[in-house]
C-alpha cells in the first residue's frame, strides 16, 4: 500500500518526486520516494484516462531531511520499480524475460509480482497487479557482480560518438568521470584496417561476449523496445571485478515476445 497523496504527471527529464508510505505484510517504511516512470507506457496510459500508472520507489532518498531512514531497504532493496504491464495482457513479459536473461548468463534485474494498492487521498484503493523490478544499482551490482563501486549509468546513446549527456551516471555522481564508457565509444569506432588490433582493443574496455550474449537473447525472444530499435533500455556497469570493462544490462521489456512488431518477422 502506498500512501502519499496526489503527484503531479509532467513529462520532464527530471520527473517530480514525493514521500510516501509503504506498508507490505504488516511492516511500514516511510519517507519514501515515489515517483512516476518511463516515457510512452506512462504518457499512452495517462492518455487513455487509465490510473494504473508505472512507478519507481527509492527507500533511502530522503535520509538528509529524515536520518531516521538512512540505510533504510525494503527486504534489501533500495530501489525498486513498479511495472504497470502497460501494453501486455499476458503480464508476464517483463518477469519471463528477465528470468530468461539469467539464465543465459546475461546479468538482470529480479522481478516478482505484487498487488498495488494507493491511498492518494481517498483511501487505500486497488490498482492493479505490478511487475516490481529491482532497479540496477546495490544490491543487484553485489549480488551478480561482486562489487558495487563501479561506476553505473542509463544511456540514450547510440555510440557513434561521446556525449555526456547520453549516459546517465546513476552512481558515483560526485566524480565527474566518463572515462570508461569514452574509451569504448573510442575503441567502438577506431580504425578497423586491422580487424584483429580492432577487436583487441573494443574487448580490452567493453564486455563484448556479454553484449553478443545479450543480442541473441534479445533477437530469439523478439524484444523491440531495446537497442537496436530506440538508444535506450539498457544500463552499463564498469565492472571493477572485470578490470573495469562496460557490461550490458537489459531494462525495461515489456515489450519481448511480440513478433513481427515495427515490419519484422
Amino acid at each position: 500500500v502506498l500512501d502519499g497523496g496526489n503527484m503531479p504527471l509532467e513529462n520532464d527529464t527530471n520527473p517530480v518526486v514525493v514521500p510516501c508510505t509503504v506498508s507490505c505484510n504488516g511492516e511500514t517504511w516511510w519517507y519514501v520516494e515515489i515517483r512516476f516512470k518511463g516515457n510512452s507506457s506512462l504518457m499512452s496510459t495517462w492518455g487513455s484516462g487509465i490510473y494504473k500508472l508505472p512507478y519507481k520507489l527509492d527507500f533511502d532518498a530522503f535520509d538528509e531531511e529524515h536520518p531516521e531512514v538512512d540505510g533504510q531497504r525494503f527486504y534489501g532493496f533500495e530501489k525498486l520499480s513498479l511495472a504497470s504491464n502497460w501494453s501486455d495482457p499476458t503480464y508476464l513479459r517483463e518477469k519471463v524475460t528477465h528470468d530468461v536473461f539469467r539464465a543465459a548468463g546475461v546479468p538482470a534485474p529480479r522481478t516478482a509480482f505484487y498487488r498495488l494498492y494507493i491511498d492518494h487521498g481517498e483511501g487505500a484503493t486497488y490498482f492493479g497487479l505490478y511487475a516490481m523490478t529491482e532497479v540496477p544499482d546495490k544490491p543487484m551490482l553485489e549480488t551478480q557482480f561482486g562489487d558495487d563501486s563501479g561506476n553505473l549509468y542509463k544511456p540514450t546513446s547510440t555510440w557513434v560518438s561521446f556525449s555526456q549527456d547520453d549516459f546517465d551516471k546513476e552512481n558515483n555522481k560526485d566524480a565527474a568521470d566518463w572515462s570508461d564508457v569514452q574509451a569504448a565509444i573510442t575503441a567502438l569506432n577506431a580504425d578497423r584496417s586491422d580487424p584483429a588490433a580492432w577487436r583487441a582493443g573494443l574487448e580490452a574496455v567493453f564486455n563484448v561476449d556479454g553484449f553478443l550474449r545479450w543480442l541473441a537473447v534479445n533477437t530469439v525472444i523478439q524484444n523491440w523496445d531495446t537497442y537496436g530499435r530506440m538508444a535506450h533500455n539498457y544500463y552499463l556497469y564498469a565492472n571493477p571485478s572485470d578490470g573495469g570493462r562496460l557490461t550490458w544490462i537489459p531494462w525495461d521489456n515489456n515489450m519481448a515476445f511480440m513478433a513481427g512488431m515495427g515490419g519484422g518477422m
